[in-house]
């Protein structure tokens, strides 16, 4: 039976525990072999500090840990016999689930459907959500699709539960409850529903007060017959918040929700403010603990959402928020005043002093100012904190640089803005907006939407005829829509329809260029853009100049000839191979498929003896690994390994044994010379890919359970199927779209890949949708390039997040370059691409605004850079620093802060 929650004063006796046991640890094997760093140590401890009185906002930045710091506190609760639930955006339920089994907690996988909470009591020996001391739930759980035309299964646990309920009150069964042409009668969905309900009303009776006075305010509230028509569980249908109660109630009260990410999805009305506020049961006891590197994003205003979801309510709320506009205010003062007014400066330090005081209760956040790299960096360079990201490297176009054609296809788009009106179409009106990053060019470019504006525009004036309608038949229309097709005509001149006219765009050509320059330097490149065709344009193009450098070095390309969805692509590398070298490419672009045909066939053989030593290489590779202890072997991996061998040996099949797909993903993973790479590089990347491709979380299974050869061919099968999916395509692997449609078995494999140094991909372009969080980019990667700026800057923090992290590949380079002097380190780098004298430019513009309040709010960085680079001297220099210093600091590790008025040792007001 479980046991009862101890209470919050025991989860914070055992969140003190664990931060000494921590401490001792470190203390005597080094901060390297405990768990949890000194300032994740401190982050306990101030949890526990605040814990008994309120929930808490975990907003370290991105890259610092804060989840280790949820994993601990959340097995404290359960050690002291509370529940835990936790909030996870959609597709990170595996990472969650890695982080709870490194700390030793287990759970059932992400909840994420109304199939998936029934599927609780399908098995054969069902276990009750109720019963679990972790759930793991996604933010769109609650976003279910019902209405007039749903399976009954889908919303039939209320009228289920509802007869239950009556029937445990000693009341009978409500009308034709039993009947069995029902809509809620047992079938496979309805079945376990009933099941369920019969659970939930069974385990609501003896447990505490907040699921039994649910189910009676439920009860009194829904008329039965309704409960048994599905248009009343449609978006607005008056029985769905119903049902969402129950459904909180099968899940069981919880002492502790822990939300992830918990920026997103703010309004009231999104999915996630309905799990929060409607589903989770939970009571006055509970308490709410968000996580999230930017609780604000746009605004000051933003902290009172961040605060409620944390259960802060009322006037505490509203000081809050009063304070946070005083700070605010004070901000944009002491940016234009710092130099000339001490009154400005002491009128700023009394308004960060309040807003300090005034979060420190609900607020912790550490950030890179206690990264043991960052501080080494300060240290060797002389500079502030922040310099080790250089924001200066714009990726910009200038207008005199552009070619005749884009000149007048710019001022085209400005012109059709104005000359445009609404009924002529959107995109007209909205081309000075897209022009800038290519969104929507290809229509305008091979002609479409010229003629479809034409045969609008005819029309529109063939019936003004028939309607004798003056205003369209007036002088003035005709020379508006005589202008409307005279800048359509500029805009289409831009390009030749026979190509892709993103080919040639200027901002994608500049990206090529920074990207490749990069790539030259041995750096990997982390690209962000929100639409999809110019950033398929990139990665397309990206892939055909790789393949042209490939061939004109005499290297293996593995492909044997050019494939239809890469022939423009490869005509416009061809084109700009001639112009970038003064010559054309070596081979003619008629014979290129001829070339490749020869090529691949003279390594063919090369290939074979390769693959047919591929084995011996990963069973030598594994036996050192296992010797060594230089990596985990679990059970899986080697059945595995041992399933892939025998069948390649056995049959010599290489397309059944997928030994073709493994040696080309391996070859991938590792690149470099062949001569470096050793057996037990290629089984760490065997290993890596199992671990991307196949479901490695599962438990080991005793000896005994399982059929060993069975389950480990299993695995294999398997992981070939998602090998076909990854490497069997003609797209080239020099760079790499993850968008929307790019499935989560693919992300994890890329993400694999570009972890490491060597090898492909070299570039990952991401959607922002996709990339922004959750993922782990900083393996082998610190150069990021905004292709299409955003406008909010948490988003862009969130990205940069990607390759800033605690262990970062640029932390790394530092390290390993103890004697290079200051100004030549490496930095992380963010490289926006700007069209100068857009729409863009204007975007970039405001997006640096805003960055500056983020920053200074929570960064510490209360004067931009580029607001100080004419410091007039020492003291300006001095100056500057006393102002940066009073900035507010939430980190645990600073102690509680001192309020305006407070005076020190001296009677003197702390600066």
């Amino acid at each position: 039976m479980k046991r009862r929650f101890e209470g919050w004063a025991a989860v914070a006796a055992r969140l003190r525990e664990r931060a000494a046991l921590e401490s001792e640890v470190s203390a005597q094997r080094g901060d390297s072999a405990a768990y949890l760093n000194a300032g994740q140590r401190a982050s306990l401890t101030a949890i526990a500090d605040r814990i008994e009185r309120n929930g808490v906002v975990i907003a370290d930045e991105v890259g610092m840990g804060k989840t280790r710091i949820a994993v601990v506190f959340a097995r404290c609760v359960t050690e002291s016999g509370g529940r835990v639930a936790i909030l996870v955006p959609p597709g990170l339920g595996y990472q969650w689930k890695a982080e709870l089994k490194s700390g030793g907690i287990g759970a059932p996988d992400l909840l994420r459907s109304m199939g998936g909470f029934l599927e609780a009591w399908e098995r054969d020996e069902p276990q009750s959500w109720f019963a679990q001391p972790v759930v793991l739930i996604s933010h769109v759980f609650a976003n279910w699709h019902m209405g007039a035309s749903s399976q009954p299964w889908r919303w039939s646990l209320l009228p289920h539960t509802i007869a239950h309920w009556r029937k445990s009150q000693g009341k009978s069964w409500p009308d034709h409850y039993n009947d069995p042409q029902g809509p809620h009668a047992p079938g496979e969905g309805n079945r376990a529903a009933r099941i369920a309900a019969a659970e939930i009303v069974d385990a609501t009776l003896t447990r505490r007060l907040p699921a039994r006075r649910a189910l009676e305010a439920i009860d009194a509230l829904v008329h039965w017959p309704r409960s048994l028509e599905g248009p009343n569980y449609g978006l607005h249908g008056p029985l769905r918040e119903a049902l969402r109660r129950v459904v909180g109630i099968g899940l069981g009260r919880f002492d502790l929700v822990l939300l992830d990410e918990a920026h997103k999805s703010r309004g009231d009305e999104s999915g996630l403010s309905r799990l929060l506020n409607q589903i989770l049961l939970c009571d006055p006891d509970s308490r709410r603990v968000a996580l999230t590197a930017t609780p604000v994003e746009l605004e000051v205003q933003q902290w009172r959402g961040t605060l409620e979801r944390i259960g802060v309510q009322g006037q505490s709320l509203d000081e809050v928020v009063s304070v946070a506009e005083e700070y605010a205010d004070a901000l944009r003062k002491i940016r234009a005043g710092w130099r000339s007014s001490a009154e400005i400066r002491e009128r700023f330090q009394a308004a960060a002093m309040r807003f300090e005081a005034t979060l420190f209760p609900y607020v912790l956040r550490r950030d890179k100012r206690e990264d043991p790299a960052v501080l080494a960096f300060g240290r060797r360079t002389g500079q502030g904190l922040h310099d080790y990201r250089d924001e200066t490297r714009e990726i910009a176009i200038e207008p005199q640089d552009l070619s005749p054609a884009w000149r007048q296809a710019v001022c085209a788009a400005e012109a059709l803005s104005f000359v445009a009106r609404r009924d002529d179409g959107r995109r007209f009106k909205q081309l000075r907006l897209t022009i800038s990053h290519g969104q929507g060019m290809s229509g305008f470019v091979d002609g479409g939407d010229v003629a479809d504006v034409a045969l609008a525009m005819n029309s529109l004036e063939a019936a003004s005829e028939v309607l004798d309608d003056p205003a369209a038949t007036s002088p003035t229309e005709s020379r508006r829509l005589a202008r409307l097709r005279w800048w359509l005509a500029v805009v289409a001149r831009t390009g030749d329809p026979q190509r892709h006219p993103l080919f040639e765009h200027p901002a994608i050509a500049q990206a090529v260029r920074a990207v490749e320059g990069a790539n030259r330097e041995g750096e990997k490149v982390l690209v962000f853009g929100r639409f999809t065709a110019p950033m398929q344009a990139l990665v397309d193009l990206l892939n055909a100049r790789e393949l042209l450098r490939q061939v004109d070095g005499n290297h293996v390309v593995a492909q044997s000839k050019i494939h239809d969805s890469q022939s423009r692509a490869i005509d416009a590398a061809y084109r700009q191979w001639a112009l970038e070298h003064q010559a054309p490419f070596r081979i003619a672009r008629n014979d290129l498929d001829e070339v490749l045909k020869q090529n691949y066939e003279a390594e063919h053989r090369r290939l074979e003896r390769s693959r047919a030593g591929l084995t011996r290489v990963l069973r030598e590779g594994v036996s050192l690994l296992q010797a060594g202890a230089q990596g985990a072997i679990g059970n899986r991996h080697r059945l595995a390994l041992e399933a892939f061998c025998d069948t390649a040996e056995a049959t010599g099949d290489h397309d059944a044994s997928g030994l073709v797909l493994l040696h080309r993903a391996l070859m991938e993973a590792v690149g470099g010379l062949e001569a470096n790479r050793t057996p037990v590089m290629l089984a760490r990347a065997f290993i890596d890919l199992l671990e991307a491709a196949a479901d490695m979380d599962a438990s080991e299974a005793e000896p005994g359970e399982v059929d060993e050869l069975s389950d480990g061919a299993q695995t294999w099968e398997a992981v070939v199927e998602r090998l076909a999916e990854e490497y069997d395509r003609p797209q080239g692997s020099f760079a790499r779209l993850m968008y929307g449609a790019t499935s989560q078995v693919s992300r994890r494999m890329i993400q694999q890949a570009f972890n490491r140094v060597h090898g492909h991909p070299a570039v990952l372009v991401a959607q922002s949708l996709v990339g922004r969080e959750g993922l782990n980019l900083h393996g082998a990667c610190r150069i990021v390039v905004l292709l299409h700026p955003e406008w909010n800057p948490a988003v862009v923090e969130q990205q940069i997040g990607r390759v800033d992290r605690v262990g970062s590949h640029w932390a790394r380079q530092v390290e390993a370059a103890p004697h290079l002097p200051g100004d030549q380190l490496p930095r992380i780098e963010i490289r926006p691409v700007i069209f100068r004298g857009t729409y863009g430019e204007h975007n970039w513009n405001v997006l640096r605004g805003r960055w500056d309040d983020l920053r200074a709010q929570l960064h510490g960085m209360v004067i931009p850079p580029r607001f100080a680079l004419d410091l007039q001297g020492k003291e300006d220099a001095a100056l500057l620093q006393e102002v940066m210093a009073m900035a507010p600091n939430f980190s645990p590790l600073a102690g509680v802060p001192a309020q305006p008025g407070d005076r020190n040792a001296n009677g003197e007001q702390p600066s």
